[in-house]
């Protein structure tokens, strides 16, 4: 099993930080999974499947978009991968693993061979001006956009199992809790929200925000709604 380096002062990093919970888990999978030149071959079921995440090719590749580089059709580089592990200077190492590394990045051209020196190769990259770099942009914003809805969604559904995980009650409980309910609360509203909320029936903002406002005190007068309300 290969052993890495990690950077620890990647949690301050601003750009880290700013990852959602899911792409934070991405990056990480993506370092340890990467080979020892730091190229990723391109399985976004495994990806998905090992992060429990739900992410397309495209949002994959807008996101990292400034940390790694597509290379053909199924392989990508982490870009600051070898810097890291090797040092700045890895491409003049006589090391053994890191001359493997670098063999492997002349392979698939990120490195060239010149007359014994080894020199990186870089993409041209159009001015961030451009009409096509501007459009470029247009459709990262976009697609972060999606992806944020889809967190959002995500987060939505995952508040409503818990809701409903919560409020789980046997036949017998939900019948203790609506007499109890019945005969301690006097406010006719409250005392029907409550019921709505044993029986699992929806409820709007408002009928929430009443049960939270009077949320001590109904657990003053029935201390069974502690693990309700």
């Amino acid at each position: 099993m290969a052993k890495r380096f990690t950077d620890s002062e990647k949690w301050q990093d601003a750009w880290f930080t700013e990852l959602t919970n899911d792409q934070k888990i991405i990056w990480i999978y993506l370092l340890d999974h990467c080979d020892n030149a730091g190229l990723w071959k391109i399985n976004m079921k495994n990806l998905n499947y090992f992060c429990s995440t739900n992410i397309t090719v495209e949002e994959f590749f807008i996101i990292f978009s400034k940390r790694i580089t597509k290379i053909g059709e199924d392989i990508c580089y982490i870009n600051k991968f070898c810097n890291f592990q090797y040092g700045p200077n890895f491409l003049k190492s006589e090391n053994k693993a890191v001359k493997s590394a670098i063999n492997r990045l002349v392979e698939v051209g990120i490195v060239n061979l010149d007359k014994g020196i080894y020199t990186l190769s870089i993409p041209y990259g159009y001015p961030i001006d451009t009409p096509k770099e501007k459009e470029k942009e247009k459709e990262k914003d976009k697609v972060l956009e999606q992806v944020q809805l889809k967190e959002e969604e995500k987060d939505k559904v995952k508040d409503q199992e818990e809701v409903k995980d919560k409020i789980q009650l046997k036949e017998w409980e939900k019948k203790e809790l609506k007499e109890s309910i019945e005969l301690n609360i006097k406010s006719t509203i409250l005392k029907d929200n409550l019921i709505k909320l044993i029986l699992g029936e929806s409820l709007t903002a408002n009928q929430r925000n009443e049960i939270s406002e009077n949320k001590q005190m109904l657990i003053k007068l029935i201390p069974a709604l502690k693990e309700i309300i």
